[in-house]
């Protein structure tokens, strides 16, 4: 039986808008690159999620907008299920740095035919995190059946 995960990711992009953040992730096979982001905690919205993660990993405050691309595996070793929320966001402040060196070993900003080389998605999924396409994301609050 699988474990059901939500993860999410930022798509930050410079002032230009023509390089992606990405951060370096220490692993136990070696380093390697993702968009900024993590595990959805216990009764944490998406949205809490991905501005708490951005905050953690790179330093900078955000304001997440719309999904821009969803996506989801199956981690047979570690026996869980896990959908991908991919956000839009706009950096609203602070530094460059990371808060948790112990699972971050760098930050970059990467052009985005580098940036492709390290996402594990199809190469339309690629293209749609420059595109500016979105899909609205909404939170409904607590929603109880009489």
């Amino acid at each position: 039986m699988n474990i059901r995960k939500n993860i999410v990711y930022a798509t930050l992009f410079n002032e230009t808008g023509d390089q992606l953040l990405m951060v370096e992730n220490r692993g136990d096979h070696g380093d390697y690159y993702t968009l900024p982001g993590g595990t959805v905690e216990r009764d944490e919205t998406l949205h809490t999620a991905i501005t708490r993660e951005v905050l953690e990993e790179t330093g900078f405050t955000i304001i997440p907008s719309d999904i821009v691309h969803l996506a989801e595996a199956f981690f047979p070793q570690a026996g869980e299920h896990c959908l991908f929320f991919f956000f839009a966001g706009e950096i609203t402040s602070g530094q460059l740095n990371t808060n948790v060196p112990e699972e971050i070993s760098g930050l970059v900003w990467m052009d985005r035919e580098e940036a492709f080389k390290h996402l594990n998605l199809p190469e339309a999924s690629k293209e749609s995190l420059f595109a500016g396409r979105t899909v609205p994301y909404d939170f409904a609050g607590e929603i109880i059946h009489a």
